[in-house]
């Protein structure tokens, strides 16, 4: 609602335009209202998850890779802001967060004692759903391609390193996000089976005193 309106919003997200609008300008692009208070607010939510991650749960399996993903989601948003990059990162912030929201709701539900089928199982299609369309469509075509694609046929100057920089840690996410996307496919093919323990992606975890056990969350975001 802040920026669908604007006219570097890409018209594949609902906007207007088209999302090669968000280098025009730059260095010194205009102001946008609510930019600079939106930033901040996504650089302190980003920037708390990877303090928590650090401090709290070094020692689960996959502890890495959730590392190297806050690590990278910190930085972009923290050096696109001082790169007047805003615009760009406003988009990257879009389109991850429709997926968190069903993230984090899989998380929430895996806790209840009572659970519906129909609204696990619905939670999980959104979850597929949104996660193709924004993180493994939008954000490579519409961010990725379309920097590669301006790189290519603009002159940059000055600022050629750093957005060869900015590409190569945004192409960095989409390789997660095909990584996980792999995890989320073999969970909803378990799912389907009928089986209750279908979290693959912590099969890592430690193995109980007693006997190897399969961990029985029900979401990636477990780790």
């Amino acid at each position: 609602m802040l920026f669908k309106d604007q006219d570097f919003f890409p018209k594949q997200l609902g906007g207007t335009a088209d999302p090669v609008m968000m280098y025009e300008g730059l260095p010194h692009p205009r102001h946008y209202p609510y930019a600079i208070g939106f930033y901040m607010i996504q650089f302190g939510r980003h920037l708390h998850t990877l303090i928590d991650y650090t401090v709290y749960k070094w020692n689960t399996p996959k502890f890495w890779e959730m590392f190297l993903h806050h690590c990278l989601a910190v930085f972009l948003i923290f050096f696109s802001y001082l790169m007047n990059g805003l615009r760009g990162g406003i988009i990257v912030l879009f389109v991850h967060d429709p997926t968190d929201v069903f993230l984090c709701f899989g998380r929430l539900y895996a806790d209840f004692k009572s659970q519906s089928k129909v609204l696990k199982y619905g939670n999980f299609a959104m979850l597929v759903i949104t996660w193709v369309f924004f993180r493994l469509y939008a954000f490579p075509k519409c961010i990725v391609g379309t920097s590669i694609t301006y790189f290519l046929e603009h002159e940059m100057g000055i600022l050629a390193s750093p957005i060869v920089f900015q590409i190569f840690m945004a192409a960095a996410l989409v390789v997660l996000h095909f990584y996980w996307f792999v995890f989320i496919l073999r969970i909803m093919l378990t799912m389907l089976r009928g089986k209750s323990n279908y979290n693959l992606y912590d099969k890592s975890a430690k193995k109980n005193e007693d006997e190897a056990v399969t961990p029985t969350t029900t979401e990636i975001t477990r780790s």
